[in-house]
C-alpha cells in the first residue's frame, strides 16, 4: 500500500505508457535498437525484483518486438470532490 493509500500499483504487468522513452538528463541512455520506443513502468511479477516499483522505468518499441505479453495499460481519471 502507497502512502496515498493505493494498492497493487506494480508487479502485475509493465505498464504502457504514452511517452516517447527518452533519457532524462545525465540519466541511462535507452538502446537505440527499438523502434518508436515508449516508456514502460512498474514491472511484472516474472522480472527482476528491483524493476517491480512504480518509480522504475524502462523502454519498449512500439512496433516490431517479439512478444508485448507482459504489457498493459492503465486507465486513470480525475477524481472529482464535491
Amino acid at each position: 500500500k502507497s502512502p496515498f493509500g493505493l494498492s497493487d500499483m506494480s508487479g502485475n504487468a509493465w505498464e504502457w505508457t504514452s511517452s516517447d522513452a527518452e533519457a532524462y538528463p545525465n540519466g541511462k541512455k535507452f538502446s537505440a535498437d527499438l523502434i518508436e520506443p515508449k516508456i514502460i513502468r512498474g514491472g511484472y511479477w516474472g522480472g527482476l525484483k528491483e524493476e517491480a516499483t512504480t518509480t522504475y522505468r524502462g523502454a519498449w518499441g512500439a512496433r516490431t518486438e517479439n512478444t508485448y505479453k507482459n504489457t498493459s495499460f492503465r486507465c486513470i481519471k480525475d477524481v472529482v470532490t464535491n
